[in-house]
């Protein structure tokens, strides 16, 4: 390809991808772009490990490896044998946990036949295993049972746990055969019954017995799996016996699953209630709170008593700042003893940023002038608080709003005070932390003639 005038020079080529742009008659001719490309493009063919990462999935093409192998041994021709053998080891075992991986049969058969035929395994069944590649765990077992040896120095359980958690009840099956019961770590059992994969749950207790720790059921039910739960508390695996089996099924919002624990764990209903009204309230669950009360009062009433349910200041401020307008007017609603002052919600709901909660509470109970605007990093929650004239002296920090690189929050505080905005102290900041953004606005402003 000829260049054009020494005014306008362009290199003879960079890539061919630039090259069938420049000229698209060439792209006729496909079977030539792609023996120019094998030749030519190199920028991902850095070496065998980069090489067998990037093999697209499905392809047995060894072009890649080939073309990164012939590259390393230019590359290598000057170094010593030990340092030789020692990368080579690397390359190898790093391109095997690859090809192993993206279920590349033909790679994994030519770097333990061409690259590096002494190479020794490291990880392989491992990363086939998270893949879930039945098929090449089983290649990698009947053509190198020798190397396999070696391969299990490598910890699988995490592998093994992970295809538990998705339910491959192949998977599972296969390592019980060839590894035997024992080789199951708890992590197994717990991430199946964690994502109520029963048929796993169920092979795993027939072939080992109890292997599940509480963890496990504490997760099903944050989960809301109502049958392995059942199915733990019925077989005495697990019985649930601490409150925060109950506690994850209320942060989750799993009705069904708190009216299971409820109404069939004694210690529940004779113990749990007021703490998991409590839960109910935290995690903002109006749903479970309701049935709860309902349930609590109908209690109460068959005894001729009243029941009672009380919220503290740290709770009340937790509910606000988390944004639970419909626990707050819940709580309301059915009048509820508050043991603080309800300011204490203006001052969460001004640090969670959640201006409809003030705008409630001032509607609804014509309290938010206590709020500390120091703890809303939110524009309109202070735009709101400014117009009612509800602001302390205290602001957020324009440092720290640089430093988190929070732009509206920087213009809204200069508007409103400019001369303690600290222009100097916010330039270093967003400097140092390179938001470019700000850089950008700061040198809009006056102050930007004297410093930058």
């Amino acid at each position: 390809m000829a260049s054009g005038p020494s005014s306008s020079f362009h290199p003879s080529f960079l890539c061919v991808d630039v090259v069938l742009r420049e000229f698209p008659r060439v792209e006729a001719l496909d079977h030539v772009a792609q023996q120019l490309k094998s030749l030519l493009d190199v920028s991902k063919v850095l070496s065998v490990a980069v090489a067998a990462q990037h093999q697209p999935l499905g392809s047995q093409s060894l072009t890649l490896l080939e073309h990164a192998a012939l590259r390393e041994k230019k590359k290598l021709s000057s170094w010593s044998s030990e340092l030789k053998r020692s990368y080579k080891q690397f390359q190898f075992e790093t391109a095997l946990n690859n090809a192993a991986a993206r279920g590349f049969f033909a790679g994994v058969k030519w770097l333990r036949s061409k690259y590096h035929p002494k190479g020794k395994f490291h990880g392989a069944e491992r990363a086939a295993m998270y893949n879930g590649d039945l098929d090449m765990l089983r290649f990698l077992h009947d053509e190198f049972s020798n190397k396999m040896v070696e391969d299990a120095a490598v910890d699988s359980q995490d592998a093994v746990a992970h295809a538990a958690a998705n339910g491959r009840l192949d998977l599972v099956q296969w390592y019980c055969k060839m590894k035997g019961p024992y080789a199951f770590g708890w992590s197994v059992m717990d991430a199946a019954v964690a994502l109520d994969h029963m048929d796993v749950v169920q092979y795993l207790d027939s072939v080992m017995g109890n292997r599940c720790t509480r963890r496990g059921l504490e997760m099903a039910a944050r989960n809301g799996h109502l049958r392995v739960v059942r199915w733990l508390n019925d077989a005495r695996y697990y019985e649930i016996r601490t409150f925060r089996s109950l506690e994850n099924a209320i942060a989750g919002g799993h009705l069904h699953l708190v009216k299971y624990v409820m109404e069939n764990v004694v210690v529940a209903y004779t113990s749990w209630t007021q703490a998991a009204l409590t839960a109910a309230v935290s995690f903002g669950q109006r749903h479970i709170l309701q049935w709860l009360h309902d349930r609590a009062a109908v209690a109460a009433a068959a005894h001729n008593r009243h029941f009672r349910f009380e919220i503290h200041t740290n709770e009340l401020y937790a509910v606000a700042r988390d944004g639970h307008l419909g626990v707050l007017k819940w709580l309301h609603a059915h009048n509820y003893p508050v043991h603080c002052r309800r300011a204490h919600a203006v001052r969460g709901a001004a640090a969670g940023g959640h201006k409809e909660i003030i705008e409630w509470m001032e509607e609804t109970l014509g309290e938010y002038c206590t709020a500390m605007a120091g703890e809303s990093r939110s524009v309109a929650v202070l735009a709101f608080l400014k117009k009612n004239n509800c602001l302390r002296s205290r602001l957020p920090k324009t440092t720290e709003a640089a430093t988190r690189g929070d732009l509206d929050l920087l213009q809204w505080l200069y508007a409103h005070d400019r001369r303690h905005f600290g222009y100097e102290a916010v330039v270093d900041e967003a400097r140092e932390r390179n938001h470019f953004h700000l850089l950008r606005w700061l040198e809009t402003l006056p102050e930007a003639g004297r410093y930058f």
